[in-house]
């Protein structure tokens, strides 16, 4: 019985150095084995929903659509799938495998090169083929689809208030994360946006100086010292558009603004 050549066509070591531009987490792909293909990274359509209505005497239709606070149409996830193939011998191709298949169906960061933010969403591993020359292992190609949110997302920023101020950066809204501490004794606390949106907190009895609130415009979530706590029925989470937005607080004179800004590409 002839002995298996598990030697491959292709030698890792002669591949030039991966310039790490490609990660997911945090994770260059090169370091598990992987490299982009000449198909690199292809990013689809992000395809806004619409919605329009026919309307007996009147001359075209409605348009319904449901639009932010930028009145931009909401977006669809989109798929942005790169291109890998890993090379070497057969025991190189598995362990790569085994390593890259720790991103499926788990929430990632995907980033590429020089974009200002990362696309977020579930990865998944498709379209995996082995390629064999003459009875040698040649190399290992598959897709890593990553359906993520239209916008990329950039790293949180933290601003203090008032002692900065709001400098939003991205050209889509961002949710923010409102954390202060109350200054003085008082049945209400919260935040507004000066655009006709506030969260606030109204209490039977005085909430104490000295306490943290934090209100969560993403989770939607309030709390005051640690306990979740319901805003009032006409509380409206808000996002903080880009730019220069102002916020005021209620029975606070200082906050800590904690978000990340989006671009759509």
């Amino acid at each position: 019985m002839g002995v298996i050549d598990t030697t491959g066509i292709f030698s890792r070591r002669r591949l030039p150095v991966d310039d790490g531009s490609l990660t997911v987490n945090g994770i260059r792909l090169g370091s598990l084995g992987w490299w982009l293909t000449s198909g690199a990274v292809e990013v689809a359509d992000a395809t806004p929903v619409t919605s329009y209505a026919d309307i007996p005497g009147m001359g075209g239709s409605v348009d319904q659509t449901l639009t932010d606070e930028m009145g931009y149409a909401y977006t669809g996830r989109r798929a942005v799938t790169c291109h890998l193939r890993t090379v070497g011998n057969e025991v190189d191709a598995i362990d790569s495998m085994e390593r890259l298949a720790v991103f499926h169906g788990a929430d990632v960061r995907l980033r590429w090169r020089g974009l200002p933010g990362a696309f977020v969403g579930r990865a998944r591993l498709e379209n995996r083929a082995d390629t064999w020359s003459r009875g040698r292992y040649a190399f290992t190609e598959c897709d890593l689809v990553v359906d993520a949110a239209p916008f990329l997302v950039g790293d949180a920023v933290s601003v203090v208030l008032p002692n900065t101020s709001l400098a939003i950066d991205g050209n889509r809204p961002a949710w923010p994360v409102i954390s202060f501490v109350t200054s003085v004794p008082s049945t209400r606390v919260g935040v507004s946006d000066g655009r006709g949106h506030s969260v606030m907190i109204q209490s039977g009895a005085s909430i104490s100086s000295g306490s943290r609130v934090v209100i969560d415009c993403a989770e939607h979530v309030c709390t005051i010292a640690g306990n979740k706590v319901m805003p009032t029925l006409a509380s409206d989470y808000f996002p903080i558009l880009p730019g220069k937005p102002t916020l005021s607080l209620t029975s606070a004179t200082n906050a800590t603004v904690t978000y990340s800004p989006a671009w759509m590409i």
